[in-house]
């Protein structure tokens, strides 16, 4: 694949281009989900394609295709040049990429066991088993075992002489035991909820999940959900695990750092919080992060505009 990435920066540089990259890539995927011993479905998909950056009188031209014969990596190369050409005619200032050595290296992720060579059996087999334990206590009502596999192969070239190959691999997976009582549905999840716990590595990480080990507990931890009282509304201090302080950051202090957020363009369902380009490099206090909210500006009018609230609404949780 690294010489389909070459063949496509010399086409671009024979339609015209001063420089050009184009990076291969495959991605493949497989996803297994079983609910109450029984399979609910087997998902599995593999996608090719080589994208393609060129610069012509200091413009970028941009082309993709999945298409993967010389005929079709010479149209787009082409048309990626052509892209270029169109912008040019906008009065601008020209774009100059910054000199830099041209890398030439081989990386592949953290795999010891790949996911993918793991027999189906096998891996039915773990959830099935999974969703078994889980279902075996009194009370769960059903039970769900999932995994997720992904790998992402790039390969990149450039006119340069860049020719660069990387390999990333993430396998996940989790369970979840779900108990119905009068008027209540509770679920509890492990090791995460969001399909569970995926990282970058091999099926190594599956294996120490331990999901047959854990099933049971799961499934009571569900069932006693049921009984267990609401948390009262106070001001008062809470202890949160590793997992929960993980998405309070990505909530809380990810999205307000998200440019779309931090110019004003843009609020969602994750909150209103923003951060402006004057906060770089300064210590922000708690309170602004929650009273920083606003509705976002109109078509014509300014980022900066803003209606504010003095509070960010509780959260209610067990």
């Amino acid at each position: 694949m690294l010489e389909l990435a070459q063949l496509a920066v010399d086409a671009a540089r024979r339609a015209g281009a001063d420089l050009a990259d184009a990076r291969a890539g495959t991605d493949e995927s497989e996803s297994i989900t079983v609910r109450d011993e029984h399979l609910e479905g087997v998902e599995r998909s593999t996608s090719t394609g080589v994208g393609i950056r060129v610069l012509v009188r200091g413009r970028w031209g941009f082309a993709a295709t999945a298409q993967l014969n010389e005929g079709e990596i010479e149209r787009t190369a082409a048309l990626a040049v052509r892209i270029a050409e169109a912008a040019s005619r906008v009065p601008a200032e020209p774009i100059m990429p910054a000199a830099v050595e041209p890398a030439v290296a081989t990386w592949h992720g953290p795999c010891d066991e790949d996911p993918f060579a793991v027999p189906l059996e096998e891996k039915m087999g773990l959830l099935i088993e999974a969703t078994g334990g889980m279902r075996a206590v009194a009370g769960v009502t059903y039970a769900d075992a999932f995994l997720d596999l992904f790998r992402r192969s790039t390969w990149f070239a450039s006119s340069e002489g860049a020719a660069i190959e990387q390999v990333v691999t993430h396998t996940g997976g989790g369970m979840q035991a779900t108990a119905v009582g009068e008027g209540d549905v509770q679920h509890r999840s492990f090791p995460t909820s969001f399909r569970g716990h995926t990282i970058q590595a091999g099926y190594e990480h599956i294996r120490r999940l331990a999901f047959a080990e854990n099933a049971e507990r799961i499934g009571r931890e569900a069932v006693e959900l049921l009984a267990a009282p609401e948390c009262p509304s106070e001001v008062t201090t809470i202890v949160l695990d590793s997992n929960q302080v993980d998405l309070q950051v990505h909530e809380s202090i990810g999205h307000p750092t998200e440019l779309d957020r931090v110019l004003g363009m843009e609020q969602a369902y994750a909150g209103g919080s923003w951060l402006d380009v004057s906060d770089r490099g300064r210590s922000v206090t708690p309170a602004r992060w929650c009273r920083s909210r606003r509705t976002p500006p109109s078509r014509a009018g300014s980022a900066r505009s803003a209606s504010t609230t003095k509070a960010c609404p509780p959260a209610r949780s067990r």
